[in-house]
C-alpha cells in the first residue's frame, strides 16, 4: 500500500484527532484495506515523531506495533480530549439557551456538539426537541411550539426556520429610515379651474414648540418633507401629541384642498370582502405599517397641493399626507396592486392580514406579503 505522500501527519494546531481519524478511515476504505496489522502499520508511519513519541509514553511498557488500532487511536483520543462527564455535559446541556443574533440552525448544532458525550441515546431528538423549546428566546416561536400537539424534533425544527426565515424576510425590507413603496407613485387630481387656497400658520403653543421643530427636522431628514420659498396652495398645520410625547403634524386640509380635490373612487373592502379572502385559514398573521401613507411618493403636479404653512415657512409633501379625502383609495389600491396574486391575503388601508391553509402555506404567504411591500416600513 503507498499514500503516506498523500496522507500527512496529524497536526494538533490544524485539526482533532477524531477528524484526523475520520479522514484516515475513509482512506482506508478507499484503497480497500482492512487488515488490522496493516491499519495499524499506516498509522504508525504517518502520524509523525511527535504523536508517536506520545502513543510510546501512552501505551508503555507495550509497543505500538504490538497494540491494537482501536487502542492506539482510543489512547490519544482520550490523551487530547479526555471524556467529559455525562452530568456536566447534560448540565451545560440544559442551560443552554440561543444567543442574540444566533440562527436557529447554529443553536441547534451547538446543542448537538454538547449532546455528543450526554449518553442519550435513543432519547436525543426528543431531548434536542424539548431543548429547543425551552431554549430558543424568542417569544413568537416558542409559542408556536408550545402550541403544537405531538410535536417531535423534525417538525419542532421546521416550525422554527420557518418562523425565523419569515421574520427575516420582513427585517430585510426594514430601512433605517422611514420606508419607501418603490415604483409606484400617488397622484391627487383637482379641477383645473380650482382657485388656490393659502392660510398662514396657525399661532403654535409655546409648549409644542420644540416638539414641532423636532418633528419637522425628521420629516426633512428623511425626504417626505421639502422647504419651498413660494406656493399658491398652503395649509395650516395641526400638531397632535402622541403617546411617546413626540407629535404628529397633520395638514388641516378641509379647509384647503379637500374642498376641491377629487374623492379617488377605489373602493375601501369591506369586512366581508376580507373574511372571503381569508376564508379557510387556521392562523393568522397581521402586519402593521409605519405612518402608511408618508411610505407612498406622490407625483410632482400633487406636490403643490399638499403644501404646509408653519412658524419654519412653507413646506410641500414628496409622500401623501394623512387627511387628504383622496388618499385612503390611493393608497388602498398601492396596497392591493402590491398584494395580487398572492392567496389568502388581503389588506385594509396600514393592515396586512394573511393565512393559509396549513403552516407551510402560512408562513410562505407572511414572507411574499412582507417581500412583496418591497421597502415598507413594518412596526
Amino acid at each position: 500500500m503507498s499514500g503516506h505522500h498523500i496522507f500527512g501527519e496529524f497536526k494538533p494546531s490544524e485539526e482533532t484527532w477524531a477528524c484526523y481519524i475520520e479522514r484516515l478511515d475513509a482512506y482506508f476504505v478507499t484503497n480497500d484495506v482492512t487488515e488490522e496489522e496493516k491499519k495499524r502499520s499506516f498509522l504508525i508511519s504517518v502520524v509523525g515523531p511527535k504523536t508517536y513519541g506520545l502513543m510510546r509514553n501512552l501505551v508503555s511498557p507495550d509497543k505500538p506495533k504490538d497494540v491494537q488500532f482501536d487502542v492506539l487511536t482510543s489512547a490519544v483520543q482520550d490523551h487530547h480530549h479526555p471524556r467529559p462527564s455525562a452530568i456536566v455535559q447534560r448540565y451545560k446541556f440544559n442551560t443552554c439557551f440561543r444567543q442574540p443574533g444566533q440562527t436557529i440552525g447554529g443553536y441547534v448544532a451547538d446543542l448537538r456538539q454538547i449532546a455528543e458525550f450526554c449518553d442519550y441515546g435513543e432519547e436525543l431528538e426528543n431531548n434536542l426537541r424539548d431543548r429547543l423549546v425551552c431554549g430558543v428566546a424568542d417569544d413568537r416561536i416558542q409559542w408556536r411550539l408550545l402550541s403544537e400537539t405531538n410535536l417531535n424534533y423534525k417538525r419542532a425544527l421546521e416550525i422554527a426556520q420557518g418562523m425565523e426565515m419569515a421574520a427575516k424576510k420582513i427585517s430585510d425590507i426594514q430601512p433605517q429610515e422611514q420606508g419607501e413603496i418603490q415604483n409606484m407613485v400617488g397622484k391627487i387630481y383637482v379641477d383645473p379651474d380650482a382657485k388656490p387656497i393659502f392660510f398662514k400658520p396657525r399661532p403654535l403653543p409655546f409648549a409644542m414648540k420644540e416638539k414641532v421643530d423636532a418633528e419637522l427636522d425628521r420629516l426633512i431628514d428623511q425626504g417626505i418633507i421639502s422647504p419651498v420659498q413660494h406656493s399658491d396652495w398652503a395649509t395650516p398645520i395641526v400638531p397632535v401629541l402622541k403617546g411617546d410625547n413626540s407629535v404628529r403634524l397633520c395638514g388641516d386640509y378641509k379647509v384647503t384642498i379637500n374642498r376641491v380635490c377629487q374623492q379617488d373612487p377605489y373602493p375601501i373592502p369591506r369586512i366581508e370582502d376580507l373574511y372571503a379572502r381569508l376564508s379557510g385559514g387556521q392562523r393568522f398573521t397581521k402586519i402593521d405599517l409605519t405612518s402608511a401613507f408618508l411610505q407612498l411618493p406622490i407625483d410632482e403636479q400633487s406636490k403643490k397641493y399638499t403644501t404646509i404653512n408653519t412658524h419654519r415657512g412653507l413646506f410641500q409633501f414628496n409622500r401623501l399626507p394623512f387627511g387628504i379625502k383622496s388618499a385612503p383609495g390611493i393608497f388602498q389600491r398601492c396596497m392591493d396592486n402590491l398584494l395580487q396574486g398572492i392567496n389568502m391575503t388581503g389588506s385594509y388601508q396600514d393592515d396586512i392580514i394573511t393565512t393559509g391553509a396549513n403552516d407551510k402555506q402560512h408562513l410562505q404567504n407572511v414572507t411574499l406579503s412582507s417581500a412583496s411591500s418591497q421597502r415598507l416600513e413594518l412596526e
